[in-house]
């Protein structure tokens, strides 16, 4: 069911470059029923409509070179997804390491998170989706469903079961720059391509764009986590055979800028791209923010300001857990020997602090023998912990003057404790 904001697109000179996508969310190919996340693509040679279903395909690769029109193609996948989907439905996730590209979509009411622009808040973002999967795969579990379509279709034993669950698109851009930009991209990627292949049956699906696919650390994961593929113009050999995996075919005919390697053929189909100019993204992206009404689902009300607060057991945080989160941030690292030399405290608690730690989003995971990394800068601290509870239900603050007692500190504090007594 197509639900689109009541927006003409305007025809520009970009349809020089290629097909305006007006015409192709027009077409009967974009609006067929059966398909549950319509993206527009082009149109062929034969002038045949090239549309993809993200939720059949999984996950998108947008790859090209400077000037080759990424920025352009990712628009029009996003403004395909505004137009078919509302914000209980949609819900979008976006991640712009440049700071430009992605901006006009702040205002739009399917956006899970506010625009992302760096690393470590990219990591935040990531950990709660890992537990997104968690949660949504435990649902499907008890309502015996094994997709989100499964689980969002109306059932009468589904009475007990919250709301329908809305698909979660994330899109990326530039995916080699934003981990390049970690201390070690190797585990942020392994992280990432771990997640991918787990949250498409719970209707979380990604879309990446990217001018270097020939890069090392990418190369040979590609063709294993990207099945869909776009392919723009691309300067180097290696980028060009990392997408289209040494097709004989790599260069375009006049009316052709962008292959297409999608299941189940898998070979490269050569299209005339679907474009649309910055007039038409502000056109809707300002609908959006002046006509539109916000449909705020109660699950993800509190990711709409902020990186979604994840929960910890018992709804209550250890009372030293600021005292802690200054420490670990003040020394870069977190590990419970830190925490027992730095506040005197067990190793038990240090462990389960250390632990609430990384479900906040301040630690990053386990790392073997090495500290944990911190994620968060500690201007941060204030606003992750807003509206946390101690045990009792006091609320979290700063130690008003944290004490750090060293040997020769707690013999001269016991001693006076005895001459006081």
């Amino acid at each position: 069911m197509i639900s689109s904001p009541p927006i003409d697109l305007l025809s520009s000179d970009t349809e020089s470059q290629g097909v305006h996508l007006r015409t192709i969310i027009a077409s009967t190919e974009f609006r067929r029923p059966d398909r549950v996340l319509p993206v527009a693509v082009g149109t062929t040679d034969s002038q045949a409509t090239i549309v993809i279903d993200l939720a059949a395909v999984h996950h998108v690769l947008i790859a090209g070179g400077p000037g080759s029109g990424k920025s352009t193609t990712l628009d029009s996948v996003l403004v395909s997804l505004l137009y078919s989907h509302s914000s209980d439905r949609l819900r979008l996730c976006l991640v712009d390491t440049k700071m430009l590209g992605l901006s006009p979509y702040a205002s739009v009411h399917q956006l899970l998170l506010p625009v992302i622009s760096d690393a470590r808040r990219f990591e935040r973002a990531l950990r709660w989706l890992e537990r997104e999967v968690e949660r949504r795969l435990n649902e499907f579990v008890k309502a015996h469903t094994r997709s989100i379509q499964e689980y969002n279709q109306p059932r009468k034993e589904r009475e007990s079961i919250s709301e329908s669950l809305p698909h979660i698109v994330v899109a990326i851009d530039d995916l080699v720059d934003l981990t390049t930009n970690t201390d070690d991209p190797l585990p942020l990627i392994s992280r990432l391509l771990l997640l991918m292949d787990r949250a498409w049956p719970c209707g979380i699906h990604f879309v990446c764009v990217t001018s270097h696919p020939g890069a090392p650390e990418f190369a040979d994961l590609i063709p294993e986590a990207f099945s869909c593929r776009l392919s723009l113009w691309l300067p180097q050999l290696n980028d060009r055979r990392a997408i289209t995996e040494n097709w004989a075919r790599n260069s375009f005919r006049p009316s052709e800028n962008m292959f297409l390697i999608s299941p189940p053929s898998n070979r490269p189909l050569a299209v005339r791209s679907a474009v649309l100019s910055s007039e038409d993204v502000e056109r809707v992206t300002d609908w959006y923010k002046t006509t539109a009404r916000q449909q705020s689902l109660p699950a993800y009300e509190s990711a709409s300001m902020s990186l979604p607060a994840i929960e910890v057991e018992n709804g209550e945080l250890d009372p030293l857990i600021y005292q802690a989160a200054e420490v670990c941030i003040q020394n870069q690292l977190g590990s419970t020997s830190l925490l027992q030399r730095r506040m005197s405290i067990g190793y038990g608690r240090a462990a389960k602090i250390i632990d609430e730690l990384e479900l906040l989003g301040i630690l990053g995971p386990a790392n073997g023998s090495r500290p944990r990394d911190v994620i968060i800068p500690l201007q941060d601290l204030d606003q992750t912990l807003r509206g946390r509870t101690a045990p009792g239900g006091s609320a979290l603050s700063p130690p008003s003057q944290p004490v750090r007692l060293g040997c020769l500190g707690t013999a001269v504090l016991i001693v006076a404790v005895l001459v006081i007594a």
